[in-house]
């Protein structure tokens, strides 16, 4: 058995100089495809929320509706700093101490709380 020797042609050159100028192109198209635009979680309702309930603002509370989707149907209240307690068994009892702390005190615990 003998090997018969390969010779390129021009012909054969120049269609394998195309064919590579046509993948590089090809490689070129679809890295541009693969950029996407990313996602901003800021913007979104339920991120939104979690961040406003966090910080002691007024949020869209959401619930489950009977076909189980989760829906967001009514509102809650921001955080309020309520009057200090003057009952009767807080002043009596040992482990509640709450007359200890002032209002300028209560003030500023609930802030940066």
């Amino acid at each position: 058995m003998s090997l018969i020797p390969y010779s390129c042609s021009e012909s054969d050159n120049a269609s394998s100089i195309n064919i590579l100028e046509s993948e590089e192109l090809n490689i070129e198209v679809n890295n541009e495809l693969k950029k996407r635009k990313r996602t901003n979680k800021e913007n979104w309702t339920r991120v939104k929320n979690k961040r406003l309930r966090m910080e002691g603002q007024k949020y869209l509370w959401s619930n489950k509706t009977e076909d189980g989707k989760i829906q967001q149907t009514s509102e809650r209240i921001a955080r309020s700093l309520k009057p200090a307690c003057k009952s009767e068994a807080c002043r009596k009892s040992t482990k509640r101490r709450c007359i200890e702390f002032s209002e300028r005190i209560r003030k500023n615990i609930f802030h940066k709380f």
